[in-house]
């Protein structure tokens, strides 16, 4: 049998053109898409930072401006965050909560495997005037990262508690269920609500309430129940809500069920230990790993 020659290599200018002429461009590399519909990791963290923020109401009734811990709290530690039963990354925290004002930073770093697909970044601060019914925020700022797109979003506050204004950069594409920040009353926003739920806290005293949170863009809400004891602590279960800003299909979705569990430190107080979510793709668990 006889081999026919093979062709001659098509210069890469000339299939290009022909490609144009026959309309079979070949496809380009997918783009990759924004970091609001990629962020499904940092998303989960958030959910969990979330829910450490609703807690923060009942907390602050707990105590009233003249109590020694309200006045001289500083703490800091790490929640490991898994989902799934795989390991998706860490929550970092520092708080300081005094009798007049208070401030706290978190940073969500992802685990290495996520690192190297995405590169993904999670931080969040915010400060404002402590009160014994609930935190009013100043300034709450976050900013996510997802390889090469990022995004910071600042919220201001006049009064204090009452968002003014919210800058997205770069600016959020605009949504027919988006909700006027500054009609957004009784709620906090979610570092402000975490610090206080953070502070050591008397176990008569835990949860058995509810608060909304408002993060700049979308209202939610947290209850929890009265706490059950446990033998080497205590567990509060509850639900998460999402009240206005969401997507219409997803505001009739059913409560993300979320239980929290406490252990009581060497000063007699309860501190959160372990943090549930059952989300509808999984479970997603925070555990504190290091406590001061």
């Amino acid at each position: 049998m006889t081999r026919e020659p093979a062709p001659p290599e098509t210069p890469p200018e000339a299939a290009e053109a022909a490609a144009v002429a026959t309309g079979t461009r070949p496809r380009r590399p997918a783009r990759r898409l924004p970091i609001r519909s990629r962020a499904g990791g940092t998303a989960v963290v958030a959910l969990c930072l979330s829910v450490l923020a609703g807690l923060g109401m009942p907390l602050a009734e707990r105590y009233d401006h003249g109590s020694a811990v309200a006045a001289t709290v500083a703490d800091a530690g790490r929640f490991e965050v898994w989902f799934g039963g795989l390991p998706i990354g860490s929550l970092d925290f520092a708080l300081s909560v005094g009798d007049a004002r208070y401030s706290a930073t978190a940073e969500a770093r992802p685990s290495r495997t996520i690192d190297t697909l995405f590169g993904a970044r999670l931080q969040a601060e915010g400060e404002g005037l402590s009160d014994e019914r609930l935190p009013r925020p100043t300034r709450f700022e976050f900013a996510t990262r997802f390889g090469g797109d990022a995004q910071r979003v600042t919220v201001a506050y006049s009064p204090p508690g009452r968002p003014q204004a919210v800058q997205a950069i770069p600016e959020w594409k605009p949504r027919d269920w988006e909700i006027d920040p500054t009609a957004q009353e009784g709620v906090t926003d979610p570092i402000g609500a975490a610090a206080l739920f953070l502070t050591p806290t008397p176990p008569e005293t835990l949860c058995n309430g509810a608060v909304e949170v408002f993060d700049g863009r979308r209202r939610s809400r947290i209850e929890l129940d009265e706490p059950s004891p446990k033998a080497d602590g205590w567990r509060c279960e509850g639900r998460w809500m999402r009240v206005a800003g969401f997507r219409p299909r997803d505001l009739d979705k059913e409560p993300v069920p979320v239980a929290v569990d406490f252990a009581a430190s060497p000063d007699g107080l309860a501190r959160v230990m372990r943090l549930e979510a059952r989300t509808g793709y999984g479970l997603a668990v925070a555990t504190r790993v290091v406590a001061n």
